[in-house]
């Protein structure tokens, strides 16, 4: 099986001299929803290509993490092929986020040469997001990367209502993949361990107009009532 696969080419949206890649993580087992929700319908669209959309506007590079065997399905090949996307097997299957960010930072690492050719060279961001949080905006995104790249983090991520850390979405560099494994591999799973080791920005990010920001959708109840907000 082929782990990834390439869609075609699209426009470039450049922040400062740099491409930044955004990867999508949809390769959840989707349990409370009963279905895989990246296909879930929300306001006329799969939840899916709601994110690609916002992705899209943002970045040339955009890149779903998905479970392997969903690598060959139709649906998400369709999407790779319409959009341009790279498909790309999670490496840490039901590891949760953390094994999704571990996979994407492996995969763009691989993929820039300047990191053999300069070590020395400071590794690009990441934009790590999820596919089911609908109201998500580019503002945000846009946000988050200037932060990351001004104040020189390797994790930078909102500090929701100044109450916690959220770690999806957020912009994250390639540099911390060995840190990121080793937490994998001693068996913990939650990104506040990984924050605590890295240097970490945390923003504040509210939009009066938009209050449900950060509402994410695991189960048809709250799909339901997200749909009501809309």
């Amino acid at each position: 099986m082929k782990k990834e696969e390439r869609g075609g080419e699209g426009m470039d949206r450049v922040i400062g001299r740099e491409v930044t890649p955004v990867t999508i993580l949809a390769g959840g087992r989707s349990r409370r929803m009963g279905v895989d929700k990246a296909f879930v319908e929300f306001q006329g669209q799969p939840l899916i290509r709601r994110m690609i959309d916002l992705s899209r506007s943002f970045s040339a590079e955009v890149s779903l993490i998905l479970h392997p065997d969903q690598i060959t399905s139709q649906p998400y090949r369709s999407l790779a092929v319409q959009f341009g996307l790279d498909l790309i097997a999670d490496d840490y299957d039901h590891h949760g986020p953390l094994g999704g960010l571990a996979t994407a930072l492996r995969y763009h690492y691989k993929l820039t040469d300047k990191l053999t050719a300069n070590p020395a060279a400071t590794p690009p961001a990441i934009l790590l997001l999820p596919c089911d949080m609908p109201f998500l905006t580019l503002r945000l995104l846009e946000q988050l990367l200037r932060d990351h790249t001004e104040t020189g983090a390797e994790a930078t991520i909102v500090n929701h209502q100044n109450r916690f850390r959220q770690p999806l979405p957020g912009a994250y560099s390639t540099s911390i993949l060995p840190v990121v494994t080793r937490q994998i591999e001693s068996g913990q799973l939650k990104f506040d361990h990984i924050f605590s080791q890295i240097r970490t920005t945390l923003i504040t990010f509210e939009d009066p107009d938009n209050p449900h920001l950060f509402a994410n959708l695991n189960n048809p109840a709250e799909l339901e009532a997200a749909q009501l907000l809309s």
